[in-house]
């Protein structure tokens, strides 16, 4: 497999079917950024190999079709001279420098091709990278929190016995989930809190009201 082939398979891979798995090894996540950094490496390398090519191919072809309208004024000039064969010559070398400016034009245009899929992989690539280190980043942290948790689970279960079913913290990613889940739980109890107190103290308020307002009543009676 030839190194555009290698770069265009890595490209075009579906990485984010590994970052989407919430299970994804540290290993496997590590694996992956090294080899799109070693791709990464190659694909640059690449990109200016070609980018020196274009330039000599575009330099050989201005070469050859300045040699074109050489060999043209050339032969112009031998014919007007007598020259017949001279000038037969001459024209046949501009049909040479012009066919090899063509085929030049071919080649040139194909490494301008494979240039720009070369730049297009590279930021595809790069993509990748940046999505494959978040995600380990993320996969650390949440690990790091992982494991807090199930230290403070552990000094709380000596204090209290959890009701229910047995929560089971053997499993990194049941740790994970239990973590946010109770994230989530405790978010919603305080805004669920905050909107209870929110409406005992209205029903104080109004009960303190209906109070005063009675007794503003039973005076205005005995005033009249």
């Amino acid at each position: 497999m030839s190194i555009i082939d290698r770069i265009r398979r890595i490209a075009q891979a579906n990485i984010h079917g590994l970052l989407d798995k919430v299970d994804t090894p540290e290993m496997a996540l590590q694996e992956k950024i090294e080899e799109l950094e070693q791709t990464i490496g190659d694909a640059k390398e690449a990109l200016a190999g070609y980018a020196v090519s274009c330039k000599r191919l575009e330099m050989e072809q201005a070469q050859s079709n300045r040699a074109v309208s050489e060999w043209m004024q050339k032969a112009e000039t031998e014919l007007k001279n007598g020259r017949e064969s001279a000038a037969r010559n001459a024209l046949t070398h501009r049909i040479r420098s012009q066919e090899r400016a063509g085929r030049l034009g071919s080649m040139i245009e194909q490494s301008r091709k494979i240039y720009e899929e070369l730049k297009e992989n590279l930021v595809v690539l790069n993509d990748h990278l940046r999505a494959a280190k978040l995600s380990l980043s993320e996969l650390h942290t949440r690990k790091k929190a992982a494991l807090a948790q199930k230290a403070f689970g552990g000094s709380l279960d000596k204090a209290m016995t959890v009701s229910g079913r047995d929560i089971d913290f053997s499993s990194f990613e049941e740790e994970v989930l239990q973590k946010e889940m109770e994230v989530e739980i405790d978010r919603e109890v305080r805004t669920d809190m905050a909107a209870i107190d929110k409406e005992i103290e209205q029903k104080a308020v109004e009960s303190i009201v209906d109070s005063e307002l009675e007794s503003l009543k039973k005076k205005l009676e005995r005033q009249e």
